[in-house]
């Protein structure tokens, strides 16, 4: 009798100890989310190092250590009276459930369990403790009606539902429209997307950017990419980003204005010159190359004799963010990207001018890309200046995109070497 009862001891102290174990893997088991990729750009393939992962296998380990815990109970239900014991546990198991798995608190607005299977394990261990001890069903009700974090209370709706205000399973961030500010919004989850920019701006210190003109812009943005990688909310607002931005003449933007965005991306650019420069020309700095040919010119400039065989060139260079591509009748980006680097004829009544020779000559002009840059920005020209209407019409015509854009063909190494294709 003394041998079976010193083995139920031995079983109840491993049982606790197991049990303790659980409880302390719940409640410091950290909140998993899936940010940070290591490549440059933002993925949903989790088998290419990417940053969004199916949160339903995330959520894995905390549905095993809640459902071992049940299951623990259900079999020993005297384990309870020792796990609710001050003396055995500073902080209740029915605290640990509704507060870190259900709803969670001050420390930690988000509940960790993120979906339907690891939310309803919580909630069946919370009815086994019912059971198991009646007089935990008041305390239980409580932590329940609280719902929400004393720091964020309010009124909640009826069927409130806490993961609806936690990142979703996707692993992105929303950000709040203020009222026509969705180009913003849709413009800084892609400088998001953009690895390298990212992270360089996130890099740069704080004091160093507050103490430069721009700096609460910089700073602003940081506050955003933080968010959007970091936070487990579901929508970041952006009250204090929009009203870091200013117009040309230095006034608040409107929040009930839809702007262009290729406006705002360079109005952007320029206003983060003076404290992320470095880092927007790493990422998106390239370079075009505007040249003028003269095939039949016959002169010499600085000793050396240009003719028919060996034609003159003038070029020049021109630094870019974005490529500005037409799509009025361009069934997909590569005829935009070919009519971009196309050949201008000069001739007739339209000749150009060459000061080397001092008169009017036959030429070709051409604008090509010279250095690509890290990460390049497309800008399809939707909107052209109607005369009749006297404003700007915007134009609904179909340009498809391929997945993998090849841009050497359009380089001014490619395009030395061998003649343009014709963009029609």
């Amino acid at each position: 009798g003394q041998q079976t009862h010193a083995a139920e001891e031995s079983l109840h102290d491993v049982l606790l100890t197991t049990s303790l174990a659980l409880l302390d893997a719940i409640e410091t088991l950290p909140l998993i989310e899936s940010f940070g990729p290591a490549d440059n750009n933002v993925t949903i393939n989790a088998t290419n190092d990417g940053c969004h992962v199916n949160q339903a296998i995330l959520d894995y380990p905390l549905f095993a250590y809640v459902t071992l815990l049940d299951r623990f109970l259900l079999a020993f239900p005297n384990l309870l009276d020792s796990l609710e014991k001050p003396s055995v546990r500073k902080t209740g198991i029915v605290t640990v459930v509704t507060r870190a798995c259900l709803f969670g608190d001050d420390t930690a607005p988000s509940p960790k369990c993120r979906n339907f299977h690891s939310r309803t394990a919580a909630v069946n261990l919370l009815a086994t403790i019912s059971r198991i001890l009646p007089g935990t069903t008041a305390d239980i009700c409580n932590h329940l009606s609280l719902r929400a974090p004393a720091s964020t209370r309010r009124a909640l709706p009826r069927y409130y539902d806490p993961l609806r205000e936690c990142r979703a399973s996707s692993g992105f961030v929303g950000m709040r429209n203020l009222g026509s500010t969705c180009y913003q919004n849709s413009l800084l989850q892609q400088l998001f997307c953009a690895g390298r920019f990212r992270r360089a701006v996130l890099e740069t210190s704080p004091t160093d950017a507050g103490s430069q003109e721009g700096g609460e812009l910089l700073l602003e943005l940081q506050r955003v990419f933080w968010a959007l990688q970091e936070s487990t909310w579901r929508t970041f607002d952006t009250e204090r980003w929009f009203a870091a931005n200013k117009d040309g003449a230095g006034q608040p933007l409107a929040r009930d204005v839809q702007t262009d965005v290729d406006e705002y991306l360079n109005s952007l650019f320029h206003n983060l010159e003076s404290t992320a420069g470095s880092a927007l020309k790493a990422s998106f700095g390239g370079a075009l190359q505007h040249s003028i040919s003269c095939p039949d010119l016959e002169v010499e400039v600085d000793g050396v004799s240009y003719n028919a065989g060996r034609p003159f060139v003038k070029s020049r260079l021109e630094q870019f963010s974005a490529l500005q591509l037409d799509v009025k009748h361009k069934q997909d980006i590569t005829q935009s990207l070919l009519a971009f680097v196309a050949a201008d004829i000069l001739d007739a009544d339209n000749r150009y001018y060459c000061e080397e020779a001092d008169k009017k000559v036959d030429a070709v002009k051409r604008v090509t890309i010279e250095t690509l840059p890290h990460t390049l920005v497309l800008h399809l020209k939707r909107f052209e200046f109607h005369v009749e209407y006297q404003q700007l019409v915007k134009n609904h015509d179909y340009c498809s995109f391929p997945t993998r854009l090849d841009m050497a063909p359009y380089t001014a190494q490619a395009i030395s070497h061998t003649r343009a294709p014709s963009p029609t």
